[in-house]
């Protein structure tokens, strides 16, 4: 009888152990992580006709993204092949945890210019060269319609990633465009101006080597030559206060460099970088548009200028510096 009672005592706790809840380190162990699902839709404009063409469609998940594939553009829209072909390969992903809904997105690759092939036009009215020109309209299944003209921000501070791969053919549309590919940048268009605030860029090692920028929120994106280009890495501390840096070389001819710091836990400043002459007049515009906390690289072309001394003026909110340069030719 006590063996049978044992014996019975044993069944007991293996099928208690067998339906017993895991342990949950603090964590719900009924909770579930969702993984939200991203429908695409990359659709090329055309410039001339109001005939858009759909590239590629599929879906993909958070923490996933989807790839650029070889497209045969129509022949209304064959000038502009090769530069859809250099960028084949990019690659568009979202984070885990940055949604928190099922959207869909229109990803137009738009402002083509329709008097010149494998070209964007400057929505500024500038003459800025363009790799790139995204609209991406975001459908979401919770919050609804959000068009390129605004911003659809991710969850958790979490990024989406975009990444292009440096292959011959990227870097030959770049030679193309006059753009070196060491002073790439990206920027947010909003309004007739550019933004670089909510999104940081970087050249990836790889074979290829990739040039990803990672988004805080989805919009309008641009890449394209830039003369600011952001110094900061991956896990490098921000600065402290503002700084402007003389300039490097001093004397130069005809170019030079420019550096300057936005200070971390400062907000969003409309940043002003200027040039004068001995005389107070203004002869060129090197900056003008919001800027987050981080170190800046401003190339200065000068090949216009009467040799002298020249005046270069940081403004950001209330702070003001000016420092001054040589230019010898």
């Amino acid at each position: 009888m006590k063996k049978k009672y044992l014996l019975l005592l044993g069944f007991i706790f293996i099928v208690g152990s067998a339906f017993a809840s895991p342990k949950s380190n603090g964590k719900n162990p009924n909770s579930v992580t969702t993984k939200h699902l991203i429908h695409y839709k990359f659709t090329v404009k055309s410039p001339c006709l109001n005939q858009p063409v759909v590239a590629a469609s599929g879906s993909f998940n958070e923490g996933e993204s989807f790839k650029m594939t070889p497209f045969g553009l129509p022949d209304y829209l064959s000038n502009w092949q090769v530069l859809y072909d250099a960028l084949i390969g990019t690659e568009l992903g979202i984070e885990e945890g940055a949604l928190d809904e099922d959207v869909m997105l229109n990803i137009n690759l738009e402002q083509l210019d329709c008097n010149n092939s494998d070209r964007f036009v400057d929505p500024s009215g500038g003459n800025n060269p363009f790799f790139l020109f995204l609209g991406i309209e975001v459908v979401g299944s919770k919050s609804g319609v959000h068009n390129p003209d605004e911003f659809y921000y991710f969850k958790n501070d979490k990024k989406a990633k975009l990444c292009i791969p440096m292959t011959q053919q990227f870097l030959d549309f770049l030679k193309q465009l006059g753009i070196d590919p060491s002073a790439v940048g990206f920027a947010y268009f909003l309004g007739g101006d550019f933004y670089t605030d909510g999104l940081t860029w970087e050249i990836v090692p790889g074979n290829p080597n990739k040039l990803c920028v990672y988004l805080s929120h989805f919009s309008k994106i641009v890449g394209g030559k830039s003369l600011i280009t952001s110094n900061n890495s991956k896990g490098e501390s921000l600065p402290s206060k503002f700084n402007l840096e003389q300039n490097y070389p001093n004397p130069f001819n005809p170019t030079t460099s420019i550096s300057y710091s936005i200070p971390k836990g400062s907000n969003s400043y409309l940043v002003q970088l200027k040039v004068y002459d001995v005389l107070g007049n203004e002869v060129a515009g090197l900056v003008n548009t919001k800027q987050q906390a981080g170190n800046y690289t401003v190339n200065f072309d000068a090949n216009s200028l009467s040799s002298g001394v020249y005046y270069y003026q940081l403004r950001a909110g209330s702070f003001v510096q000016t420092r001054k340069m040589l230019l010898l030719k």
